[in-house]
């Protein structure tokens, strides 16, 4: 199966982390919002940020169990 695509949107404090408003993800089939914030931190620049993001699917707020699809934002 194909991976799924998802471009994670950055915001304040973790867009000046990581020198960018969004970042690229894929993820396996099945991933859920907890997957990509996982994936985020797994980044260098991700290891520092700290708490809870608060997270949203196509400008929706949304779950850490809400299942990703491709082309999500």
């Amino acid at each position: 199966l194909l991976p799924v695509r998802v471009t994670v949107l950055l915001f304040a404090h973790y867009a000046d982390q990581f020198g960018a408003d969004r970042v690229a993800l894929d993820l396996p089939v099945g991933a859920d919002v907890a997957a990509a914030v996982a994936a985020v931190r797994a980044f260098p620049e991700g290891a520092r940020l700290r708490g809870a993001p608060l997270t949203a699917v196509n400008e929706r707020w949304a779950p850490a169990a809400h299942a990703l699809a491709d082309g999500d934002t």
